[in-house]
This record gives C-alpha cells, structure tokens and sequence, in this order.
C-alpha cells in the first residue's frame, strides 16, 4: 500500500478493493509508470478479449458482440503501440460513449472517445470520426500526447474531458468497475 503514499490518488471504490485484498495480486503483477518523478503501479488485466466483451456488454448491452469485440481488438492493439493501459483506455470510453460509437454530446464530440477539437498537430478526417479503429486511434493518440505534456494520468484525463467536472473520479469510478468485473469472472 506504499502506493498511496506516493500520491496516486484512487476513488474510494478503490481503495475499499484494495483493503479489501481484492487488487492485491493484480497490483503485485503490475507495470509501473512515472508520473510526476514518482513511480505509480498502474493495474493491468491480463487474459483474453472475452470478459472485455463481456464488460462492454454488461454497460452497454444495446452494443452487437461483434461490436464489442471490434471495440477491445482496437483499444489492445492501440494500446500496445501507445504505451498506455488497456482500462485507462476502456475506462475513459465508458465514461465518454458508454461504448456506442455513434455517441455525439451536446458539444458537437464524437465517437467512443468522443472526438472534438484534436492538438494542434494533428489532423483528422471528420467523416471517418465514428469509425471504430479511426475514433480509437485518435482519442489514443489525444490521450499520449497529453499524458506526455501532463506528465500525470489525472491532469492528462481533466484536459482531454476540456476541465469537465469530476471527470477524473469518474474514469477512476469506471476503471474499478472494470477491475471488479474482471476479477468476478476469472472466479466463474
């Protein structure tokens, strides 16, 4: 539990799993990630693409299996070629679309990672943003470069949302969702 005292900051979802025991072995097997010059255990699911699905399917059962499958395959490989956690990834496309790519807010954003306004340095095509390899693509690649400007998940996630409120613990929210999904379906 050290981890707390070097400032990653959990929901209380979290922290009630992790005195709970319940995040104890995924934490042991986890990669850890600098933020902010202090070394931060990210948790990482391991296993196959069916309880992804299967996650997507319990938030989102209106999402075709073979759409939820298309939406895992796209965030593991971007995940893997971006460096970043796969339920950082799904935890933000929850908290954004509910996992419907055909999601548009209020503010005019698009897609599962609710597409809006990209850097500066990077250029989109607008009619391919509710494609589900494309939108993922980009929200991933929105998401390194702010993690790499923020040099903090938590700053990273309030400048992707455009400062939306308690954006931040609702991902966090989401990611436990995901993390006690997972481990409830490794026990069946």
């Amino acid at each position: 539990m050290n981890w707390l005292l070097i400032g990653f900051r959990l929901t209380s979802l979290l922290i009630l799993m992790i005195l709970s025991g319940v995040l104890t072995l995924v934490l042991e097997r986890s990669p850890v990630y600098l933020f902010e010059n202090k070394m931060v255990p990210i948790p990482v699911i391991r296993g196959t693409i069916d309880p992804l699905v299967s996650y997507v399917r319990f938030v989102n059962d209106r999402v075709p299996t073979s759409v939820a499958k298309e939406i895992i395959s796209n965030v593991r490989r971007r995940s893997e070629e971006m460096k970043l956690p796969v339920e950082l990834i799904i935890g933000l496309m929850e908290v954004e679309s509910s996992f419907d790519p055909m999601t548009v807010s209020n503010r005019k954003a698009r897609g599962l990672l609710q597409i809006l306004d990209p850097p500066n340095h990077l250029i989109i095509d607008r009619t391919k943003i509710h494609d589900i390899d494309y939108n993922v693509e980009i929200g991933c690649r929105i998401l390194s470069y702010y993690l790499a400007e923020k040099k903090d998940y938590r700053k990273a996630l309030v400048w992707y949302s455009g400062d939306a409120d308690d954006f931040t613990e609702k991902v966090e929210r989401a990611i436990g969702r995901l993390i006690l999904f997972e481990q409830q379906e490794a026990v069946r």
